[in-house]
C-alpha cells in the first residue's frame, strides 16, 4: 500500500479564548488516526515548550477515543 500524505491544523486557546499557538502536522502515516495522534504529540510539546501544564484536547474522532480506550495502536507503521 502507498503511503498517503495527510495533515492535520490544531490551534491553542486559553480559556479566555486567546489564541496561544497554532500548527500543522504532515505525515506519510497509513491511517488518519496515526496523522491525528502525531498532531497531538506535537501540539503537547509546544505547549509543554509555553510552560503549559493541562491540556484538553478536542476532536470529533471516535475511533480516536477508541484507541486510548483499548491502549491499542492503530497500525504498526502509527506506533
Amino acid at each position: 500500500m502507498k503511503p498517503q500524505r495527510r495533515a492535520y491544523a490544531f490551534v491553542a486557546v486559553n480559556m479566555q479564548g486567546a489564541k496561544m499557538f497554532s500548527g500543522v502536522n504532515c505525515s506519510l502515516v497509513n491511517t488518519a488516526i496515526g496523522a491525528l495522534l502525531e498532531a497531538m504529540v506535537e501540539a503537547g510539546i509546544i505547549a509543554k515548550n509555553y510552560g503549559i501544564q493541562h491540556v484538553l484536547f478536542l476532536t470529533d474522532r471516535v475511533k480516536l477515543h477508541q484507541v486510548f480506550k483499548s491502549r491499542k495502536n492503530t497500525d504498526w507503521l502509527d506506533s
